[in-house]
Order: C-alpha cells, then structure tokens, then sequence
C-alpha cells in the first residue's frame, strides 16, 4: 500500500508542478522521519514547530493543488469554447 504522502507525489509528478513534487517530497520525509519514531532532538517544542511547519507546508499545497484544478478548468472552457466555435471541417471526396 501506499501511504498517503506517496499518493500526494504521484499526483503533483503527473500533474507536473516542480515546486509542488519539492513541498510534497520534503512532508513525506519529514512524516517518515516522524513516524519511525526518529528523535535527533528529542525536545517536545522542536517537534511542535516541525508539526506547524508541516502544516504550513501542507496548506501551501492544497493551494497549489486549488490553483493547478482552476487553471485545468479554465483550459477546457476555452478548449471547448474553442472546438465549438470552429466551423466544421469537410473532408475531401465526401
């Protein structure tokens, strides 16, 4: 299975956002690091402001994500717009 932070990098790969695949790969290692229980530090405020900056991370994201879906519907509106505004094509010998 994959786990949630994977997911979120195969999606910005195929959507194809460089600074989204960054954000996404730096809060995968980070929850990795979290996860396995990693305590370099060990210091409960150290860990605080970690979460705080994953959340940070995480919400500049969900904009990302906001902006790229705004941009591909916008896209197909005026792909639509335009493939309907064209005059039909009329292949030779019909």
């Amino acid at each position: 299975m994959f786990t949630v932070a994977q997911l979120l990098i195969l999606i910005a790969a195929v959507i194809g956002s460089g600074s989204m695949v960054g954000i996404l790969a730096m809060i995968m290692r980070r929850l990795h690091r979290l996860e396995s229980g990693d305590r370099e530090s060990g210091s409960p405020e150290l860990l605080a402001s970690q979460l705080s900056a994953i959340q940070v991370e995480l919400e500049m994201m969900r904009d990302e994500v906001k902006r790229l879906s705004d941009q591909g519907r916008f896209m197909e509106q005026l792909l639509g717009k335009s493939s309907a505004d064209s005059p039909p094509s009329i292949e030779p010998g019909t």
